[in-house]
């Protein structure tokens, strides 16, 4: 649970398969108006940052992909 004002980094790695997906919530509001899609090469990882805007409610941005 997190707080108006908190602030969240998050690393996604696929495992040595990859084509692994996330299903992400529909309270995330996207830079752009859009989910980004993962990186699914395997062993490749991709960075996200979210801050909670209010209870349950969050914006979300890409950090960077394909890492």
């Amino acid at each position: 649970n997190m707080a108006a004002g908190d602030k969240r980094t998050l690393r996604l790695q696929q495992d040595g398969t990859g084509s692994r997906t996330v299903t992400w919530f529909t309270v995330i509001k996207w830079v752009g108006g859009t989910a980004p899609t993962l990186t699914t090469t395997a062993s490749k990882a991709d960075w996200f940052w979210f801050v909670c805007t209010s209870a349950g409610n969050y914006d979300g941005f890409v950090i960077g992909q394909n890492l």
